[in-house]
Order: structure tokens, then C-alpha cells, then sequence
């Protein structure tokens, strides 16, 4: 990622922002495995203070679910959209909105189990309405997992859609997509009618720069993004340093 210039020019920070952040990848440096993330110290502080500079109206966006990135930025909290989009919490008092998606049954985790269990290395991810398997440290099993994990779904024949992203293939409900998240989100308060700023490093990023593109905002993709052309940062270190530089810039505005 170290070599990798940025291409997007960032747009100038106002305080009538939506702010929707990826994690993985964007606000953190990705881990071999989910629950090695390393939180910065700082990071919460500097959230919070963007959450008050926004009116509240930032939001963290994760296909992680909202209990998860609870106990990641504990003791703060803020509005969330987990599991892509499947849980919805509008504010960090607010409660949390499951839009239902299909629940992975118990025949197709055990499934996507036995295909995790297929290497050493290989970390299978179970979520509450999707399945992730990571293949970080063993990247020669890119292929054969993706063949394992097609074959295990179409055999289940329930409604999922398996999705790339980096150095994981992840299993979501068919419909629960960032994208939908971002519009939601900006259907209550304190989003909106303000313009929305995304933020994220993956494919299932995608459709949330879709989304905020759509509503005139902007699409920040960190590192080579698939279907994106630019970048606006190399690494979640250019990030945390540019959300840094935030608050001392819409006060001088």
C-alpha cells in the first residue's frame, strides 16, 4: 500500500457533512484475523469529536455487526450500520433496526465450517446473517475456497450472494447492502439533507460510494478499490491523519 498515490482530490470538509466510515481496511489496519484489530488510542476521541463537529451525523458502516464495533470503540458508541446494512442504529441512544434479512441456517454454517476447516489457517467468520471466510494466511486458498463456498451454496439453495473482498469471501443476505445502509441512514436524523461523504477500502464499499455519488456527495476509496479508478488515500494511516485534520479545518471555514 506504501507506494500506492493517491489519485482523488478530497473535497473541502464543511460542517453540513454525512460522514459514513468503513473499518476494516479504512479506520483500521486489517488483521489476519477479525479479533486482532488494533483500535488506535486516539481513534475513539477523534471520532467522537467528528461526531459532534457533524451533529451527530457520522456513522460507522462495517459488515461487522453493531455489537462488535461496540466492543471495538468502547466506551463511546456511535450510529452504526452492521452486517452491511442489516442492522441500522441511527444515533448512539437510538435502537437498533434489524431490516430481515435470511439467517444463514444451521446445515449451511456447518457447511461453510467444513470448508473452513478444509486448510490450516483458514478462519471462518460466523455473523448473524452472514458467513465470512479468511484466507489471509493461507492466500493459495483463494480459489479453492471460493469453489468450496459456491458449491456449498448452491446446493443449500438459500438466498445469498457470496462476495469477494480482501483476502476474505463473505456470504451476505441477498439485499443487505452498504448502499441501502447509506440511504437509510440518511432518511432520519441527523443525516438528513446533508451531503454524505464515504469512506471505504472494499468491493462491498461499493455500493455506498454508489449511493453517495447518486446524492451528489462524495466516494473516497483507500487503496485499490475493485470497479473504482482512483484512490483518495493509500492506507487507514492516511485516513485516521486526514480525519485528524478535520475539525481545525471546518473552524477555520
Amino acid at each position: 500500500m506504501a507506494d500506492l498515490i493517491p489519485s482523488i482530490a478530497l473535497p473541502r470538509p464543511s460542517s453540513d457533512w454525512a460522514l459514513f466510515l468503513d473499518v476494516d481496511g479504512t479506520l483500521l489496519d486489517i488483521a489476519e484475523r477479525p479479533e486482532e484489530v488494533v483500535v488506535p488510542a486516539a481513534l475513539p476521541v477523534l471520532l467522537a469529536e467528528l461526531q459532534r463537529v457533524f451533529g451527530g451525523a457520522l456513522a460507522l458502516v462495517s459488515g461487522r455487526t453493531i455489537e462488535n464495533l461496540d466492543q471495538l470503540f468502547q466506551p463511546l458508541t456511535f450510529a452504526a450500520a452492521g452486517e452491511h446494512g442489516a442492522e441500522i442504529r441511527p444515533s448512539p441512544d437510538a435502537p437498533l433496526t434489524v431490516y430481515p434479512p435470511h439467517q444463514p441456517t444451521a446445515a449451511l454454517r456447518a457447511a461453510i465450517d467444513r470448508v473452513g476447516g478444509a486448510a490450516e489457517g483458514l478462519v471462518v467468520e460466523q455473523k448473524r446473517f452472514g458467513i465470512a471466510v479468511h484466507y489471509r494466511a493461507f492466500p493459495a486458498m483463494r480459489y479453492p475456497v471460493q469453489t468450496g463456498v459456491e458449491a456449498v451454496l448452491r446446493e443449500s439453495g438459500e438466498p445469498m450472494e457470496l462476495l469477494a473482498g480482501k483476502m476474505v469471501w463473505e456470504l451476505r443476505s441477498r439485499g443487505s447492502t452498504k448502499g441501502r445502509a447509506v440511504a437509510r441512514l440518511m432518511e432520519a436524523p441527523p443525516f438528513h439533507g446533508r451531503l454524505p461523504v464515504f469512506v471505504g477500502d472494499d468491493r462491498t464499499d461499493v455500493d455506498g460510494f454508489l449511493e453517495v455519488t447518486r446524492r451528489g456527495g462524495a466516494a473516497l476509496p483507500v487503496g485499490v478499490v475493485p470497479m473504482m479508478t482512483e484512490m483518495a488515500f493509500a492506507d487507514p494511516s492516511a485516513v485516521r491523519i486526514w480525519l485528524a485534520t478535520l475539525p481545525a479545518l471546518i473552524r477555520d471555514a
